[in-house]
This record gives structure tokens, sequence and C-alpha cells, in this order.
């Protein structure tokens, strides 16, 4: 299991695979929505099948992993295209075969929550860029990509107004900075909407604090997006505290 991390929690990616050649299921009726619970990850994609290359001749049974090749799409994608389109549609080069065969019924299924390689008339294609997540707004990776791409972004924002006197001027900076940060996100395309106020919403005054963080130091301010690639709009809520802490949870 190749796990690339950059740092914090937020920043870590897993990929996985099954065992050479064998069925993910061996049951065909199991939907993918019944994979085992611990597997459901926002931060894991699971690569099937595995892959016959002119390279892994010398493998067993002939066979390469293919989170190898899962890893290696998603960093092409992500340099040429940006890391927060989808890779689905995408050709992979020097594959000669999957194993096993999958029915058509299984790749609609399993393709909800498994990232399939498939083969079509023009040749082999990455079929579905998911995560295992059982939530609706983080399955689709593209978008948690871009998750990790902007709490990362954001909390350089809260590391950079740490020090800063708590009150209205610090709140009006935060609101700022994240309202330019988003607002890049939406020119490349990232954010859905014609307008900034349909892609995005910044908030970071007394609404957003009780009495108790202001008097405690603490700066809390709630964004919501729209990202491009869901239908679904998700909430970022970012904290700063007097102890030099900057903390981020997302919500739905």
């Amino acid at each position: 299991m190749p796990v690339a991390s950059s740092g914090p929690e937020y920043d870590l990616l897993g990929y996985l695979d099954a065992l050479p050649g064998q069925p993910l299921s061996h049951r065909p009726q199991e939907s993918s929505a019944e994979l085992p619970a611990g597997m459901a990850s926002a931060f894991v994609q699971l690569a099937y099948p595995w892959v016959r290359t002119a390279g892994s001749a010398d493998l067993p049974q002939g066979l390469a992993a293919p989170d190898g090749l899962l890893a290696g799409l998603l960093a092409r994608s992500g340099l040429e295209r940006s890391a927060f389109r989808s890779s689905a549609g995408l050709p992979v080069m020097d594959v000669h075969q999957l194993r096993p065969a999958l029915r058509r019924e299984q790749i609609d299924t399993l393709g909800q929550r498994v990232s399939l390689f498939v083969q079509t008339p023009g040749g082999f294609q990455l079929f579905s860029d998911v995560t295992t997540s059982l939530q609706s707004a983080y399955r689709q990776a593209p978008v948690n990509r871009l998750m990790a791409i902007l709490v990362a972004a954001a909390r350089r924002v809260g590391e950079d107004l740490l020090f800063e006197n708590s009150g209205e001027r610090l709140w009006g900076q935060v609101r700022d900075q994240l309202r330019w940060l988003l607002d890049g996100f939406r020119s490349a395309g990232a954010l859905r909407g014609a307008s900034a106020e349909q892609a995005y919403s910044v908030r970071c005054d007394r609404s957003t604090m009780t009495q108790n963080d202001i008097d405690n130091g603490r700066v809390i301010a709630h964004v919501r997006i729209d990202p491009a690639a869901t239908v679904e709009a998700i909430t970022v809520v970012l904290a700063l505290d007097e102890g030099g802490g900057a903390s981020l949870s997302m919500q739905r």
C-alpha cells in the first residue's frame, strides 16, 4: 500500500489493492456500499483490478498491482490538469490485460467506491476516480483532493495571522485573505458558480464565535464552498487560538 504524505493527517492519501488476480468480492450481488467499514475513508482509494504490463512478466502470476498505476496517473493528471479535476476517462499506457475481467454490472457497482481500470474500444483507461468514503460528499476523489489543497492553504493563512491581536480588524483580515484564496480556486475552475457569491461564502465575525471564544483569543471562520465536481456544498471551519494553534474541520 503506497502512502503519500506531506504533513498533517488531511494530506495523507493511501492506495490499496486486492490480492493478485482475485475478485474483490466472491458474491456477485454484493454492493460496493457493503465493503468492510474499516476500509471506508475519504483518504483511501482502492484500485482494481490487477494489470498485466510489459514489466510485470517476472512478478507472481505475471501481474502488477494497480495502486502504482493509479498513483502515477493521478500525479500526471495533477501536474497537467490540476489535482481537483477528475482523472476518470484518462488513458493508461503499457497495459496489456486486466485480471480478473469484470462484467458490466460489476463495473457499475464497484465503481461507486473503487477506482477501476477498464478496457474500452479506444484502449485501457480509468473508469472511476473515487474514494471508499461512505459519505457521498467525499466519495469523489477530486473533491477530496480539492479539500486537501484548500485546507493546507487555509491553514497557512491562519498561521500567518496567529500573533495578531484578536478583534474586528483581525476578523476582517481573515475574511479578506480567505476570499482572495477562494477566488483563485474559482478562477481556476475548481468551484462552481457564475459569481463569487454563488461559488463560496466566508464568515468570520461574532456569529461564528461565542463570547468564550473571543475572551480566550480564539478566531473561527466558516467557509462554504460549492466544488465543481460535486452536487453538495461543503463547509470548512478554520479555528485559531491564542496558544499558537490552527485547526480545521470539514462538514457537509
